[in-house]
């Protein structure tokens, strides 16, 4: 997952570092580690797990102590001293007295001892994964919780044990937020989702989806990791309150809880990259055109091709012009022309600019600068341009605002030359 998410990074073209990675699902964190950003916000609702996140920060070496101890008692009497820790929360009394060290060092023994290192709760919140066949386990690697010990120490590095939406609602534009919720597995079959006694449904995950349109429509990106199963693709191929770009890619995995080896199955998963869609960066609308009347549609799946045909030397300038198109609705997020688009395409060429021109002033702040602009006979400045533009997308800053409008300039100039004759 993470070598795929590596190649995902370059999709989301986040400007330069300035942003913090968000984790609102975070389990073991191997994301996180992979990617060891300065500004990081991690959050489970497994208050266990986030407990241990919390001893390595305050207390590494206590900690590597305590398991040492409970590895040697484990291979004293491996049966009995296992399923005797797995059972102190069956009695909440005696596990709320233990310390939060204690209890940290419970969860990563059990995890390092059980089946498969599954995590598995019951109906009661109760850990009941059985004890997996170790002859002689490894608790931990001294440099590790060392490293991860000062990583977290840091004053940007912030743990949370909160609701994933409260989490979510923390990130601000240029934020990365990555959702690795419980895995769906369609209608017919529930699966394995209990990692948490109130589960995880599919209603949760619409919830989840309305959660992450808003915190995208503020300006964030978002990468959601989940089984590639029909109801989670549809979901996210639709978005009837915001304009997003939601970009699908599926990949094999193996999965590994089966005790025999050789009988674990390769699934298919999917990667989902919601980011906002920009106000268009593409200033030149002749090229914007050239995109709609491609003669083969599939080289808009080509960048080199794109590349050829838009005259332009790298991705980013490529997303510029097919931003645009989504920006339009004329494109989709698979790189597919819409209905629209189509409708377009049948056009002549005179017909197909007159109406493009007027399509344009169909979105805002085009509409409304062109009907200014017109009937007071003026030319409104940069600074007018960017405060029209601001009304509608209030998560960009100032100095953006003040850039975008000479795309606003160009494409306003362009509905003039075309509706004028």
């Amino acid at each position: 997952l993470t070598s795929i998410l590596s190649r995902v990074w370059i999709k989301l073209n986040v400007p330069d570092n300035k942003y913090t990675f968000i984790e609102p699902f975070v389990g073991g964190g191997a994301v996180f580690i992979a990617l060891n950003h300065n500004d990081v916000i991690i959050n489970d609702i497994n208050t266990e797990l986030i407990n241990v996140y919390e001893v390595i920060r305050n207390e590494p070496y206590n900690l590597m102590k305590k398991l040492d101890i409970y590895k040697k008692e484990f291979l004293e009497d491996r049966h009995h001293f296992y399923y005797n820790l797995r059972g102190v929360d069956r009695d909440s009394k005696t596990y709320n007295e233990k310390t939060a060290l204690e209890k940290a060092a419970r969860t990563i023994f059990l995890n390092k001892t059980c089946f498969n290192g599954l995590y598995r709760v019951n109906l009661k919140g109760q850990f009941n994964t059985p004890m997996g066949r170790y002859k002689n386990p490894s608790m931990y690697k001294k440099e590790n919780i060392e490293a991860l010990s000062k990583y977290f120490n840091k004053e940007t590095f912030k743990i949370f044990n909160k609701d994933y939406s409260e989490i979510i609602e923390m990130a601000k534009s240029n934020d990365i937020i990555y959702v690795d919720p419980p895995y769906d597995y369609g209608p017919e079959n529930d699966g394995f989702t209990q990692y948490q006694k109130e589960g995880f449904v599919f209603d949760d995950f619409i919830l989840l989806k309305k959660t992450l349109d808003d915190a995208i429509h503020k300006g964030a990106f978002v990468i959601i990791s989940n089984n590639a199963t029909d109801r989670v693709i549809n979901l996210f191929r639709e978005d009837s309150k915001y304009k997003i770009i939601y970009n699908i890619e599926k990949f094999k995995t193996n999965r590994n809880i089966n005790s025999k080896g050789n009988e674990r199955k390769t699934g298919l998963e999917v990667l989902i990259i919601g980011k906002p869609i920009t106000f268009p960066q593409a200033n030149d609308v002749d090229k914007v055109m050239s995109l709609i009347r491609l003669r083969n549609p599939k080289i808009l799946k080509d960048n080199s091709e794109l590349e050829r045909i838009l005259r332009v030397s790298t991705y980013r300038q490529i997303q510029y012009y097919t931003t645009a198109l989504r920006f339009l609705e004329l494109l989709s997020p698979d790189n597919e022309y819409t209905e629209k688009a189509i409708e377009f395409r049948k056009m002549k060429r005179i017909m197909f600019e007159y109406e493009f021109a007027k399509y344009i002033l169909t979105f805002e702040p085009f509409k409304t600068i062109y009907y200014i602009e017109t009937n007071e006979n003026k030319k409104m400045t940069n600074i007018e341009l960017s405060y029209h533009l601001g009304r509608y997308y209030k998560s960009l800053s100032q100095t953006t605002l003040e850039r975008r409008s000479s795309t606003i300039r160009k494409w306003i100039e362009f509905c003039k030359s075309k509706l004028s004759n």
